[in-house]
């Protein structure tokens, strides 16, 4: 089954991240042996070994209520408990966001349950991640199928509250009472904002997120959803109805929050037409039928606006029983299997690209400088060995005239040193000017300033202009940041190719900083801000709660990407120069060594026999350390069985291959 395929290669992705993991340990242990003091390195590869351990696949699912989003989690994902593990009845059932994973740290099974109350504080969710203070947790009891089913109905608990305490919350729109008789004194409200399930299910404990979402209202009213999970989401499906077609809010869902997950190119967004089995008719044929579905299919891309093979025709009910009954016929006409085959054959595939690509582009050129400097180190050794070999030790004046060649071969390389000290200072000016427009405090002190600005406003329209000025002005910064980028890579450019054609050093290609990433991100910040800025729930939700949502879920994301892109320049600046360093130190050792032999056999201080063994022994330790660089270079870029290497991880490959 399609469900045991996708375990299978979740297994063999973590056993990639794992051997990958490895070498990189083999790898640091080598830097640490060659008594390396580059710390920045030594952190950046922990973190990239942290990061692995850490590693999530996160699908999402998203729908308006009552088009079967949740039962479609139970078919995919559950179907071995053979009933509905989470709520699925009629009616509206998923009313808080929902992530099912494992608890790697703590390999508990629990419930953990984030009050509705916590709306109120400047708290993001994710900061309450990080502090379990607030949680109600219960146990999981996931021996007995029946418990944990009943424990899963804690949450969709809904209270009542009275309406004032609903406005405060941001749960209660004034839109909403324009359709009743008469605006009630209390309304029902979700009792949890966030939920947090862990269980030892084989999917999630290969690695496996499922973010159940809300309706549309609750999008709205959490920003946090639709500005951080929904879009580091590595998947997320969009479920309709079949019977249904797009609705109204199903297009405003669309356009408000799911389709922007696209944007960029980025793949993985998935629409599963829900609930085909209304369309099944007994009274005509499977070729009336299908045609009906596919015209359903068809008619759903148009409205949307996407690719028609990204819409899956499916019946997570017939699906579901399907699997139960064993009934494989039925699961097959489910259209079921069609879509657990792209989740498996393409987001996984693609999920560990990013992560190889994340890995090479951390440490990749790292590993090929310092498999490079070994490799110098061995050429350089074995023109020693070559030089000793043929050398005529009663011929004193041949011994000095090479000591004068390596002495002003010397000369040349401090020569080398000096100009390379002049570059470095010369691209820390445009370090300097980059991080300049990314200060954190200068950020700060702009935030508290549109802060009071918008706390000051009376109107709607005063705090949509608080919002409009906070991002024309970071946006100006990053512009002017990607300027200066491309400012300093031209010098970077520079300085490599003066050091190839005047001094010699090896032609390499200096790596490129480049600020799009940070750009696109806040480009897509934006935009959710401005979404926000125009939502219903902005012009009718409480002043207080807006100013609240929009520095919790929106400008706190924005500082996120400011530090990130400080780091990102600071961890350039330093290792940018590096493989002209690392290559002005190997020359000045070889240098060194040369002038050492030809000291000590000009002395008469030891044999020209007893050299050459030392610099046979070194070739021996060389050789060995570029088979362990080359086996660290090996497990980066091995691709997983079910996929192919992308044409640049293999030009990598191919330069790193010995």
């Amino acid at each position: 089954m399609e469900e045991e395929r996708l375990s299978q290669q979740l297994h063999e992705y973590a056993l990639w991240k794992a051997d990958v993991a490895r070498n990189l340990g083999l790898y640091q242990n080598f830097l640490e042996s060659q008594d390396n003091e580059d710390n920045e390195l030594i952190l950046r590869i922990e973190d990239i070994i942290e990061s692995l351990s850490t590693d999530r696949i996160v699908i999402a699912f998203v729908a308006e209520f009552s088009r079967g989003k949740t039962e479609l989690i139970n078919a995919i994902f559950f179907a071995d408990y053979k009933r509905r593990l989470l709520p699925s009845d009629v009616g509206r059932t998923t009313m808080c966001p929902t992530e099912l994973l494992y608890d790697h740290v703590s390999k508990e099974s629990y419930i953990r349950l984030l009050p509705i109350e916590t709306r109120l504080e400047d708290t993001s969710i994710a900061e309450h991640k990080r502090n379990l203070d607030y949680w109600t947790t219960l146990p999981l009891q996931v021996e007995s199928p029946d418990k944990m089913v009943e424990a899963f109905k804690e949450v969709v608990k809904v209270k009542r509250v009275s309406l004032e305490e609903a406005k405060r919350l941001g749960l209660f729109i004034e839109d909403m009472a324009q359709h009743l008789e008469q605006v009630p004194e209390y309304v029902e409200v979700p009792m949890w904002r966030h939920a947090l399930i862990s269980f030892p299910h084989p999917l999630l404990k290969g690695g496996l997120v499922i973010l159940d979402t809300p309706g549309l209202n609750a999008l709205g009213t959490e920003p946090e959803l639709t500005v951080d999970m929904l879009p580091n989401a590595h998947a997320v499906i969009f479920v309709l109805g079949a019977d249904t077609g797009v609705t109204k809010t199903d297009m405003d869902m669309w356009q408000e929050h799911v389709k922007v997950f696209s944007s960029g190119g980025k793949k993985g967004l998935l629409v599963a037409l829900n609930k085909i089995d209304t369309m099944w008719d007994e009274l005509e044929n499977s070729e009336t039928v299908a045609s009906k579905i596919k015209g359903q299919c068809v008619s759903t891309a148009k409205t949307l606006g996407i690719d028609v093979a990204t819409v899956f025709p499916i019946s997570a009910h017939k699906g579901l029983l399907g699997k139960v009954k064993h009934e494989a016929a039925l699961l097959e006409r489910s259209g079921l299997p069609k879509l657990e085959r792209v989740l498996s054959d393409e987001i996984l595939p693609q999920k560990q690209r990013i992560v190889r690509d994340r890995v090479i582009n951390g440490i990749g050129a790292t590993i090929k400088m310092s498999r490079d400097s070994v490799k110098r180190n061995y050429d350089g050794t074995r023109q020693q060995l070559d030089e000793l070999q043929s050398l005529d030790v009663k011929n004193n004046s041949m011994i000095a005239h090479l000591l004068q060649m390596t002495r002003k071969e010397t000369i040349i390389y401090e020569t080398r040193v000096e100009n390379f000290q002049t570059s470095r200072a010369l691209l820390m000016k445009h370090v300097k000017e980059m991080q300049e427009f990314l200060n954190i405090t200068e950020l700060d002190k702009h935030i508290t300033a549109i802060r009071k600005q918008m706390e000051g406003s009376w109107t709607t329209g005063g705090m949509k202009k608080g919002m409009t000025q906070f991002f024309e002005q970071i946006r100006y910064n990053m512009t002017q940041v990607s300027y200066t980028a491309s400012k300093a890579n031209e010098s970077m450019q520079s300085i490599y190719k003066r050091f190839h054609e005047d001094f010699g050093l090896v032609d390499i290609k200096p790596s490129i900083l480049s600020m799009h990433h940070y750009d696109m991100r806040m480009d897509n910040l934006a935009k959710r801000a401005e979404e926000y800025r125009d939502s219903t729930a902005m012009t009718v939700s409480e002043q207080s709660f807006v100013i609240k949502k929009f520095f919790i879920s929106i400008v706190s994301h924005a500082r996120d990407i400011f530090a990130k892109a400080f780091q990102e320049v600071e961890n350039w600046s330093k290792s940018s120069l590096v493989p002209i360093a690392v290559q002005l130190k190997d020359s000045k050792t070889a240098l060194q060594r040369r002038i050492d032999n030809l000291q000590r056999i000009r002395d008469s201080k030891e044999t020209v026999e007893g050299r050459i063994d030392e610099l046979n022994q070194s070739l021996a330790d060389f050789e060995a350390r570029l088979k362990q660089l080359n086996e660290v270079c090996d497990a980066i870029h091995k691709p997983l069985s079910f996929d192919q290497p992308p044409a640049e991880a293999e030009d990598i490959k191919q330069q790193t291959a010995s």
